[in-house]
């Protein structure tokens, strides 16, 4: 495909629509590719693209920030409906009784 061929040349505005509707769930892949005359491979690589870009731009961080505090105690659960300390370390089954209850 030569360079300057703008009607063969496939570029990201028009094809990102397109696999942003396969990446929805809105259409399958057969069904996208015979709709918009795509080889499979060509559908594959603007997919791969467009993922990549959808990557690029995520603001969120990966890690939650957390607010540590000194205690007394060594264990110190925060629930909903209030705080459980010990003052030593409980057996492992207790606490996963304990949470189960919450």
């Amino acid at each position: 495909m030569r360079r300057n061929d703008m009607s063969k040349q496939r570029r990201a505005s028009e094809m990102f629509p397109i696999v942003a509707q396969y990446d929805k769930g809105d259409h399958g892949k057969k069904e996208l590719c015979a709709l918009h005359n795509l080889r499979a491979s060509t559908f594959d690589y603007w997919l791969r693209r467009y993922r990549e870009d959808a990557a690029d731009q995520l603001v969120e961080p990966s890690f939650v920030k957390l607010d540590l505090y000194e205690s007394p105690w060594p264990i110190e659960i925060i629930l909903g409906v209030g705080i459980v300390r010990f003052s030593d370390y409980p057996p492992v089954d207790y606490l996963k009784a304990l949470l189960a209850e919450v």
